[in-house]
C-alpha cells in the first residue's frame, strides 16, 4: 500500500489508542471528558482556520508568518474570551488585564 498504507495504520492506531483512552476515563472514573464547551471550542477553530485561509500573502515570509501568527492568536484568544469557553483563559486574562 505504500505511504497511504502507512498514513492508514497510523490513524487507525492513534485512532484506536484514542478511543481505548476515552473508554478507559469513562469506565474507571464514571466521566466524559468532553463536553458542549469541547463542541464549541472545535467551532471556534474551524472559523479561525477558515478565515485564515482567506488572509492574503505577504511578499517577505517572516512578516507574512508573524502577522498571520498575531492576528490568528488574537482572534482566536479574543472569541474564547467573549465565549466564556475556557474558564482557565478567562481568569487569567481577568488576572493579569483589568477592564
Amino acid at each position: 500500500f505504500g505511504i497511504k498504507g502507512a498514513a492508514l495504520a497510523s490513524f487507525l492506531s492513534v485512532g484506536l489508542y484514542d478511543t481505548a483512552k476515552i473508554w478507559y476515563v469513562k469506565t474507571k472514573y464514571h466521566t466524559q471528558p468532553f463536553g458542549r464547551k469541547t463542541l464549541y471550542l472545535l467551532l471556534i477553530l474551524s472559523a479561525v482556520y477558515g478565515l485564515a485561509i482567506f488572509l492574503p500573502n505577504l511578499s517577505n515570509l517572516y512578516i507574512d508568518v508573524a502577522y498571520k501568527s498575531v492576528l490568528i492568536s488574537v482572534l482566536y484568544v479574543l472569541l474564547l474570551y467573549l465565549t466564556k469557553t475556557s474558564e482557565v483563559l478567562n481568569g487569567l486574562i481577568k488576572k493579569y488585564i483589568s477592564f
